[in-house]
């Protein structure tokens, strides 16, 4: 099995501008610590959720994509200075880097990486629920916690899925396979998300009628995040036009004059109620 890279065993994601307002950053920047793996290197240098890697060997770093390339481009064994961020304190800590497997562990990440951006959704709504009760508002954290169970179960769907589309041999771990999930083709666009398909259950959750995508990444510094699209959010239509599948997020209109075109709108499902988004798109 092919090996290299090197492995802090943490999931992580992006910083959007309000999750940066929560966290008291002062930059819109960064690699958003999740799920810190049991007995990982990353635990073990005191790496906790909600913590904001910052910097590695005093790179800034942006985002989960530039830290992840940095990190698989570092020597198993060495050690790294990481400046983190926790609770809007920065501080420094030091981690050893373990051996990543990639032509296996990587691809299973690769296979299971719908479900867990579904699962950073579901914790999400966990916290906000959490919050809505300390306010005193009760409807919204009951509904809010409807919302983490009904994603907790899309996960253990997806998971289940295709752990036996694995154990019959139907998808195989190799490092040429496709980066998503069995059935589930990940939206490649200009806006600078990715989105799912909503399921039945899902769109009853969130009160969309019809069909629908689940946004379940949003890439930092891109026209999504800049016009406040997040993780969760269910998008119903696209310039106008009804959306079911994540390459109907491709369908810009025709460059006029040799431009393309400078905006996108999107119509968004968020708290149950219908929000109009412009998109201000970034030129080729």
């Amino acid at each position: 099995m092919r090996r290299g890279g090197g492995y802090l065993g943490v999931y992580l994601g992006d910083v959007g501008e309000e999750r940066a307002r929560e966290l008291n950053l002062p930059e819109v920047r960064g690699a958003l610590v999740g799920k810190v793996a049991e007995g990982s290197p990353g635990e073990r240098a005191g790496l906790k959720e909600n913590d904001v890697i910052l910097s590695i060997n005093d790179e800034k770093i942006q985002n989960r994509a530039q830290f992840h390339r940095l990190l698989t481009g570092a020597a198993p064994g060495s050690r790294v200075q990481l400046e983190i961020s926790r609770e809007g304190r920065r501080r420094i800590i030091s981690a050893t880097l373990g051996q990543r497997i990639s032509a296996g562990l990587d691809e299973r990440e690769r296979l299971f990486g719908e479900s867990n951006a579904l699962l950073t959704v579901a914790e999400e709504r966990r916290q906000m629920a959490d919050e809505a009760k300390q306010k005193g508002d009760e409807k919204t954290a009951a509904r809010l916690l409807e919302e983490e169970q009904e994603l907790r179960k899309q996960v253990a769907d997806r998971r289940a899925f295709v752990e036996t589309e694995l154990r019959e041999g139907k998808i195989a771990l190799s490092p040429r396979a496709p980066r998503a999930e069995a059935g589930v083709v990940r939206g490649r666009n200009r806006l600078g998300l990715v989105a799912i398909p909503l399921s039945e259950q899902l769109a009853k959750q969130f009160n969309v009628v019809g069909a629908g995508l689940f946004v379940t990444e949003v890439r930092a510094g891109e026209a999504a995040e800049r016009a406040g699209i997040r993780a969760g959010d269910c998008i119903i239509r696209f310039n106008g036009a009804q959306v079911g599948a994540p390459t109907d997020l491709n369908r810009l209109p025709a460059a006029e004059n040799g431009r393309e075109p400078e905006e996108a709108t999107l119509v968004i499902v968020r708290d149950r109620a219908e929000l109009t988004v412009t998109l201000r798109l970034e030129q080729r």
